[in-house]
């Protein structure tokens, strides 16, 4: 559960109820099916919206839908930092806060390792020509 999707071969749909969860490995079904509503808490989050930005729709906690707004940044970018794919090419882009500047990423998996080092995402980004915007 600690990879991100796309790490380990590609992702895995797991239904939940009527929701789904995709998984980095058949590894992590068994973890899925011990505790469903932890999961589903963590992919899906709360409904509490209080920290997300006006206007915008959070995905699960943290991570939030791009808007057409974005797209000159999503195209200055084009990459995911942390997957170094294309930032469409597992079902994003998805838009996450580093430090109050927006990073662009590929899948929601990836928000975990930019919220614990958002200044070295934000450097590689930098390193790459890219400036990431402030966060809206």
């Amino acid at each position: 559960m600690d990879e991100p999707l796309g790490g380990m071969g590609t992702p895995i749909k797991v239904m939940v109820g009527d929701k789904p969860i995709y998984l980095c490995c058949k590894g992590c079904i068994k973890k899925i099916q011990a505790e469903p509503a932890k999961y589903l808490a963590m992919v899906y989050g709360s409904s509490n919206q209080a920290s997300v930005p006006a206007g915008t729709e959070q995905v699960r906690e943290g991570i939030f839908k791009v808007v057409s707004a974005d797209a000159p940044f999503i195209a200055a970018q084009k990459k995911c930092p942390v997957m170094d794919e294309p930032l469409d090419a597992m079902g994003g882009p998805y838009k996450v806060n580093a430090d109050g500047k927006a990073i662009y990423i590929c899948c929601p998996g990836c928000a975990k390792k930019i919220a614990a080092e958002p200044r070295k995402w934000l450097a590689v980004l930098k390193s790459q020509g890219v400036d990431a915007p402030m966060i809206r």
